[in-house]
């Protein structure tokens, strides 16, 4: 949707590329990525934080190999932080 408000059509190709970036958006926004629970709103404001990140990085002349790397690292550090989150969630019921 917010492809076509922009550009005013859609290829089928339109979307390519951006793969990393959506599923960055997901993991961080707090969906859990083993069963799907997540809020919209996570999505939407991780989604705003990547895209100021991203674009960030392009003001700072940081090389597009680098940029991938970074939202690379910003998953893993997503998903880190919801495993050591479930395990202290899961301690807490057992205690």
């Amino acid at each position: 949707m917010v492809f076509v408000a922009r550009n005013g059509t859609v290829l089928p190709t339109s979307g390519m590329g951006l793969e990393l970036l959506v599923i960055a958006a997901v993991v961080v926004g707090g969906t859990n990525i083993f069963g799907g629970e997540g809020t919209i709103a996570g999505t939407l404001l991780a989604a705003v934080l990547l895209q100021a990140i991203t674009g960030a990085m392009v003001v700072l002349g940081i090389d597009t190999a680098w940029q991938g790397a970074v939202i690379g690292l910003t998953i893993l550090i997503g998903v880190t932080v919801f495993v050591f989150g479930q395990r202290r969630r899961e301690r807490g019921h057992l205690a």
